[in-house]
């Protein structure tokens, strides 16, 4: 579980730090609907703002 979260939070990162916020977006929602846990990426993609 931690895994997939630190491998969800990379992908995230990566995405923000190449300027593809609408692709974080994307990635972001497909996790929530699939029931993960995303609080951390959440926060993450707001702090890039």
């Amino acid at each position: 579980m931690t895994e997939t979260i630190d491998k969800n939070k990379e992908l995230i990162e990566i995405l923000l730090n190449t300027d593809n916020r609408g692709l974080a977006e994307r990635v972001l929602k497909e996790l929530q609907e699939r029931g993960e846990n995303t609080g951390l990426l959440e926060t993450l993609l707001q702090s890039y703002s």
